[in-house]
Order: C-alpha cells, then sequence, then structure tokens
C-alpha cells in the first residue's frame, strides 16, 4: 500500500464521520446548534418572576440588582479579583463549592449575578452555564463586567 493511498483512506475516513456526525446531529430532536446562540440581554425584567431565566443584563440592570443585595459571582481569576472586584461579590474558583455555599446561602432559586473582566469575557457565561447545570435558575450575567461597572463609578472593593 503506498503512502497517498493511506492519505486518501484516512481523509475518506474523516470526510465520512464528519458527515455522519453532521447528519445526525440535524435529525436528533435534541440537536447540538453548530454555531451558538447570542445571549439575549433584557432591560427590564422582574426579579422575582417565578421562570427560570439564563440571561445577559445592562451596566443599569446590573446596579439595580446589586442594590437589592443580589449575590454577584466574579468569574475572573483570583489575582484580578484581588486587584479589584465589584462591592460584595465572591469569587470561588471551584463550582461545586460555589454550588454549596449559594445553595445553603439561598437555594438553587434564588437570583445570582455572574460577571467577568470585560463584554468579550467568556468566563461568566461558562460560569452560568455551569450553575445551570447544577440546578440553579435564576441566572443573569453582566455583559458590561468589571471595565463597564468601574467606568460608570459604580461601588467597588
Amino acid at each position: 500500500m503506498t503512502y497517498d493511498k493511506v492519505i486518501k483512506q484516512i481523509l475518506f475516513l474523516i470526510v465520512s464521520a464528519i458527515i455522519i456526525g453532521v447528519g445526525i446531529n440535524f435529525i436528533r430532536s435534541n440537536s447540538i446548534p453548530l454555531i451558538a446562540k447570542e445571549l439575549p440581554i433584557v432591560y427590564q425584567l422582574p426579579i422575582n418572576s417565578g421562570e427560570s431565566v439564563l440571561i445577559g443584563i445592562t451596566t443599569e440592570r446590573a446596579r439595580l440588582l446589586h442594590e437589592n443585595g443580589i449575590v454577584f459571582v466574579d468569574a475572573r481569576e483570583p489575582e484580578y479579583y484581588h486587584e479589584g472586584h465589584i462591592a460584595g461579590a465572591w469569587n470561588i474558583s471551584s463550582p461545586l463549592e460555589l454550588a454549596f455555599k449559594l445553595d445553603s446561602l439561598q437555594g438553587k432559586t434564588g437570583p445570582i449575578v455572574t460577571y467577568c473582566g470585560e463584554t468579550n469575557c467568556g468566563s461568566s457565561e461558562d460560569m452560568a452555564y455551569t450553575l445551570q447545570e447544577m440546578g440553579f435558575t435564576k441566572l443573569y450575567i453582566y455583559m458590561g463586567g468589571w471595565l463597564d461597572w468601574v467606568k460608570a463609578g459604580l461601588p467597588v472593593e
């Protein structure tokens, strides 16, 4: 068997696997999206609504939630958290430890705001999705993050 023939067979197997995988994903009822959906950002939402939520929020909405004593979780690395963070925010890198602390404080239905450094940082979304998988139902992702919070002159520590 020649080297060219082996390469062609490998490429054929890879292409076949991709086509089969995409085809099966397409016909499944709970398929995985090929392109991630953009997280909706809300401007008005009652804090105590009975619905399960996982949405992005603006600086103004984050400020209102903060003033209402809602738990803020900083998804940045601890060294950035120690350089400065939203007043009263938590920074717990272990998802299990964070879930235990949140659950014991307010249960799984209490509202939680996650944030990270800036608009394009995905850590806050990752943390929110992890908390959702653990059963938490009221998750708000502050899309502006630490930089917008500071720029707005809001309380920091």
